[in-house]
């Protein structure tokens, strides 16, 4: 409470944060009739790497009157998310990158946001 008529005044702060990073090798077999050409097996290094990062902000103020109750508040929040899966063909001993196989995916947002409303107790009232 921020004064003897109940104003208040609230606040949150949020952070994440995941990192990844993953290495594999693996085997991959093709059905012979997908198969378009060359050998049906293919060996294969990955890798992946996972970064998310999330902030966020807000603040609430209650501004009770005689006339209405008054609500104001804001937010931020600020999303960063990079992902990829890289294949590499290791089937000749050393890695070629396979840009067909791989992906990419990096994407940020930044959002702000604010809201006013209020709230008014009105008096029972008839039409008849």
């Amino acid at each position: 409470m921020l004064d003897g008529n109940c104003t208040t005044l609230s606040a949150d702060a949020d952070y994440f944060n995941f990192f990844r990073t993953d290495y594999s090798n693996f085997r991959g077999y093709a059905q012979p009739a997908l198969q378009q050409g060359g050998d049906q097996n293919a060996l294969f290094s990955n890798t992946a790497k996972q970064n998310i990062l999330i902030y966020t902000a807000k603040t609430d103020l209650t501004i009770p009157t005689r006339f209405a109750t008054w609500m104001l508040g804001a937010k931020y929040s600020d999303i960063s998310i990079y992902s990829d899966a890289l294949y590499y063909n290791i089937a000749t001993g050393s890695p070629v990158f396979d840009s067909g196989k791989s992906n990419i995916y990096d994407y940020s947002e930044r959002t702000q946001a604010a809201y006013i409303q209020g709230t008014k107790k009105w008096d029972d009232f008839n039409l008849i």
